[in-house]
């Protein structure tokens, strides 16, 4: 796979040329004069959007550039900031990086916890569906009254029905 790598025009900068396809006002100025090209970084090139501009590098490959956008939530001034730190200072730019990885995969990851079904009482996730057939049974034996026929859930580590 080819990588690819992060290229300021500074002709496009002054447009959002080539920006039709999003509807986000705000990742648009983010995003202004920079383009996602497959090139070599050493290479300089006319910039094949607005055939104008010459392409600088930017510092930047594209998973940065995506890792910042997310972190920032599109903010063109931390995008700046952190290529001014990739420039001055390669280490710590690495480490805030690392960070913010991290950062957005602990968030990923408590998205998907989020979604799990918990008991009211216990908070577990050790949990069943009270199945039909229990239903069934429930109110075959003891009527209306039975708490299986009214109830959907179960917990298996506290017996909580709800």
């Amino acid at each position: 796979m080819t990588e690819k790598y992060v290229k300021f025009c500074p002709i496009c900068n002054k447009t959002k040329q080539n920006m039709n396809w999003c509807n986000n006002e705000k990742y648009k100025e983010f995003s202004k004069g920079y383009h996602f090209v497959c090139i070599p970084k050493d290479d300089v090139e006319i910039c094949p959007f607005c055939k104008q501009g010459k392409l600088v590098d930017s510092l930047l490959t594209f998973d940065e550039f995506e890792i910042i956008d997310d972190v920032s939530d599109s903010n063109r001034q931390f995008l700046e900031a952190m290529i001014k730190l990739k420039q001055d200072d390669i280490i710590e730019f690495q480490s805030r990086i690392s960070q913010f990885k991290s950062q957005l995969q602990q968030q990923e990851s408590s998205k998907k916890v989020d979604n799990v079904p918990k008991c009211p009482t216990c908070n577990s996730t050790n949990i069943e569906k009270i199945s039909l057939t229990k239903k069934a049974v429930g109110g075959a034996l003891f009527g209306l009254f039975s708490s299986d026929v009214r109830k959907t859930m179960h917990c298996k580590n506290c017996g909580a029905k709800w």
